[in-house]
């Protein structure tokens, strides 16, 4: 790392711990609650950990938010294999074998699908292309850390009065007798951090999976669960297979 990223040694101990510990944690946490995994917000706090341990360029920076985006997601992923293993009965050991069988196929069709995507209609950060949100938003906050670009008026104190906020309100939801008042702080903050259209379509979803299939149909929780996730991965591999039919000349639109 240090002689490719140019990434010091304290530098990449501090990512570990806190990207590959404490952040994997929070994803775990927020994924296992909400189904959603906040690496792109987490990238972002990572990013300015870099800056301060003197990760200050562009390409240092990014490397951050590629420690959450690596590892972050990662984790989330990982321990709900393990609690479905669980849940169906399915032995660790077994789960840990075929998925070291699948991790070197995996990542080399990603690799030519990536390339065959990009070749089709390059991934852009603005313009024509397949958009690349995450790595916008990436990529903003390393120019700013890196000093090409300043920060908007008012942006600090903002940041300053979210992150007392959110204190707060956690330390509150810790109080007995009154946690079971407030709505989860995890949903509060990602409803923050996400389109309202993603807002509107959760809060659909969670009432038609949890309240009419779940209280009132009776249908068991790792039923909802599974088809909640199925519904996930789904929607990830349609997005991949749209740019692919387009290659092909199936979908030319």
């Amino acid at each position: 790392l240090n002689q490719v990223f140019d990434l010091s040694i304290v530098l990449v101990i501090v990512l570990i711990a806190i990207g590959g510990l404490i952040q994997n944690i929070i994803a775990t946490r927020a994924a296992a609650l909400t189904a959603f995994n906040p690496a792109r917000v987490m990238g972002i706090l990572l990013q300015g950990v870099t800056s301060a341990f003197g990760g200050k360029s562009i390409a240092m920076n990014l490397t951050g938010a590629g420690f959450v985006a690596g590892s972050g997601a990662q984790a989330g992923l990982l321990t709900g294999d393990m609690a479905y293993g669980r849940w169906f009965k399915v032995p660790s050991r077994y789960q840990f074998w075929v998925q070291l069988l699948t991790v070197v196929p995996c990542s080399l069709v990603a690799a030519y699908v990536f390339q065959q995507i990009h070749a089709a209609k390059p991934l852009v950060l603005e313009g024509a292309g397949h958009p690349a949100p995450v790595a916008k938003m990436w990529a903003a906050s390393a120019q700013i850390f890196d000093g090409a670009s300043a920060l908007p008026p008012g942006v600090l104190d903002a940041l300053l009065i979210g992150a007392a906020v959110g204190l707060v309100y956690t330390v509150l939801e810790r109080v007995k007798g009154l946690g079971r008042w407030l709505p989860e702080s995890i949903g509060v903050g990602l409803g923050l951090v996400l389109s309202p259209a993603l807002g509107i379509s959760f809060f659909v979803g969670g009432f038609i999976m949890w309240i009419v299939l779940g209280r009132w149909l009776g249908w068991k929780d790792v039923t909802l669960t599974t088809i909640a996730v199925a519904s996930i991965v789904a929607e990830g591999i349609g997005g991949v297979l749209k740019p692919l039919l387009t290659l092909l000349g199936v979908n030319p639109q």
